[in-house]
């Protein structure tokens, strides 16, 4: 579960730094609504989303939120998952707010935040941690 969980994270972060190429739009909410975001998203999303996994990608004022839903009960597992998701996330915490300094320069606010959420099969948050674009 971790290492697919890492993997969509990456494939977001690739898809995002490429849209932030092409110059545009004011707001966190603005760049998700391109043309280009919608179609290279939406293909992306639609990649990843399995069995055992949903993902909803979103903008709420300054931030882009990405929220992973995981379909199954983890049961006693669940209590284990934050801690480890966790560790895996400082270990990319430089490329996150990379990401947020992108989309910070693309979209020209002063600064945007990325944060990442898992939540489990009836909704309620496992894990959420938020990166900010340097000021």
């Amino acid at each position: 579960m971790k290492s697919k969980f890492l993997t969509i994270i990456s494939a977001l972060m690739i898809a995002l730094l490429t849209l932030t190429a092409c110059g545009g739009p004011k707001t966190v909410k603005d760049f998700l609504e391109t043309k280009e975001a919608k179609e290279e998203l939406g293909s992306l999303q639609d990649s990843l989303e399995n069995e055992l996994m949903s993902v909803a990608i979103e903008a709420e004022d300054d931030a882009l939120i990405i929220a992973m839903s995981i379909k199954e009960d983890l049961g006693a597992a669940k209590d284990s998952f934050a801690p480890m998701m966790e560790q895996a996330m400082d270990a990319q915490s430089s490329l996150f707010v990379e990401m947020a300094n992108e989309i910070k320069g693309y979209t020209k606010q002063s600064s945007v935040k990325i944060v990442i959420k898992c939540l489990d099969h009836e909704g309620d948050e496992i894990f959420s941690v938020e990166y900010s674009s340097n000021k």
